[in-house]
Parts: structure tokens; C-alpha cells; sequence
């Protein structure tokens, strides 16, 4: 089972989620250097026939202490005047905020772009599903995801 979320409220919690940027920690968005040490790096990369052009077509941010990645919030290729939010938290960042403050920067961003955004996770990851809605996300549709494999 897979929800996917759409129509963000603007009601301007995405400003007040970024208003809450921690004390030495600061919002950069993604370039070469980033996406090769991100966690999701080959899925990023995936469908892209070079580093460069994957670059020309995602867009993220990614919360930094110094050198160090707390955060990681990226939205694939824009179809159909739409992109897809991913977030990544290593382990010992998470419950503290970083995610929600990530991809506020990045929803607001892809909006000004001119790019609506949508969430998709599987129904059961409860953490997901939380921050899609604690992000502001009105619309949720349920669906059934078949897939197969060639054997």
C-alpha cells in the first residue's frame, strides 16, 4: 500500500519550519560534491548518463554542521510541471526537526521554480507519512503498488 500526497496549504508554515534553522548549521544546496557523498547517491544518478546532467535536472538542499550532512531533502526531474520530495536523516539526526526543516526549504524552492511537489511513501512508514502531513500536504491517495521481476 502506497499514499502519495499533493496540494500543500499555504498557510505559511513552510517559513515558520525554516525560521527554526539550528544555531551553526546552515542550508546548501546540492552540487557535485554533495550528491556524491549523499546516502541515495545511485538513485539520484539513476536514468542520468552523467553526473553533470542529473545535476541540470534535481534540485535539494542539504542541512550541514561544518562537513558534516545532518539532512538531506532532494526533488527529482520536474514531469508534468511536477517533482517528487526525498529526504534522508542518518540515524542520529532524526527526531530533531532537520527533515521538516529541509524540505520546507526545498518545497518553497521548487514552488518558486514553478514546480508543484508531491510526497510518496509506503502507507506503513510512519515517520513519512507524519512529515508529509506535519508539512502540510492536503490531499492523500491510497493505491495498490504491483510490481514484478524477470526472472
Amino acid at each position: 500500500r502506497v499514499l502519495d500526497f499533493y496540494d500543500i496549504l499555504q498557510d505559511g508554515r513552510l517559513q515558520k519550519f525554516m525560521a527554526q534553522l539550528p544555531a551553526r548549521t546552515e542550508l546548501r544546496p546540492v552540487d557535485e560534491n554533495l550528491i556524491k557523498r549523499s546516502v541515495n547517491r545511485d538513485l539520484h544518478l539513476s536514468g542520468y548518463p552523467s553526473l553533470e546532467k542529473a545535476l541540470e535536472h534535481i534540485i535539494g538542499f542539504f542541512l550541514m554542521k561544518g562537513n558534516e550532512i545532518l539532512c538531506e531533502a532532494i526533488a527529482g526531474a520536474e514531469i508534468m510541471g511536477m517533482r517528487e520530495i526525498g529526504v534522508d536523516t542518518p540515524e542520529p539526526y532524526r527526531q530533531r526537526g532537520y527533515a521538516t526543516l529541509t524540505c520546507a526549504k526545498l518545497i518553497q524552492f521548487c514552488e518558486q521554480q514553478g514546480s508543484q511537489t508531491y510526497w510518496n511513501c509506503n502507507k506503513f512508514n510512519a515517520a513519512s507519512v507524519a512529515l508529509a502531513r506535519k508539512i502540510g500536504y492536503q490531499t492523500e491517495k491510497e493505491y495498490r503498488l504491483l510490481i514484478w521481476e524477470k526472472k
